[in-house]
């Protein structure tokens, strides 16, 4: 039998009536008696396969035997080609879609407060951030406002006026 075929009876070479490997199975030597079960990482979507695929950036596969492998959801990544899971965003980070390969940074004026985030929330009013990844808004000071949501600064109170708590819209 050539390779990505099997015997299950194994007779002279001439009589051998040889078979195509499953999909998810596949064998890479000739004469074989058996396929191998595609290792988690990789998969194999064809018949009669000397090799198994490996799974691309932004999918993962982590059962054995199977014929495709799956696409990261959203809020995970996978950097790595054969990849048997995909890992989570750390907080301050999202994945807003399927199959990414890196996770993105909040930006001013937008957190994300827990791990595999597929979005970043705005800042309240009366809240801000000043850098990318967090994953919290601070009070703005007293003497100072915010009345729009997402921004990533406060505005200082116009002469005259005052606001003497902290988180002031």
């Amino acid at each position: 039998c050539e390779q990505g075929q099997y015997t299950s009876t194994p007779t002279q070479a001439d009589n051998e009536e040889c078979q195509q490997c499953a999909s998810g199975r596949y064998v890479t030597t000739t004469g074989a008696t058996t396929c191998f079960t595609c290792p988690t990482g990789f998969y194999q979507d064809e018949l009669g396969a000397p090799a198994c695929k490996v799974c691309t950036i932004g999918k993962y596969q982590n059962i054995s035997g199977l014929v495709m492998c799956h696409l990261c959801p959203k809020g995970r990544f996978s950097n790595q080609v054969g990849s048997t899971n995909c890992n989570k965003c750390p907080t301050g980070w999202k994945a807003d879609n399927v199959e990414l390969t890196k996770c993105t940074a909040c930006i001013k004026g937008r957190f994300a407060d827990k791990e595999a985030s597929d979005k970043c929330s705005n800042c309240v009013p009366g809240q801000y951030s000043t850098i990318t990844g967090t994953t919290e808004c601070i009070h703005c000071a007293a003497g100072q406002y915010q009345t729009q949501e997402g921004k990533g600064n406060c505005e200082k109170c116009e002469t005259g006026k005052h606001l003497i708590s902290t988180g002031g819209s």
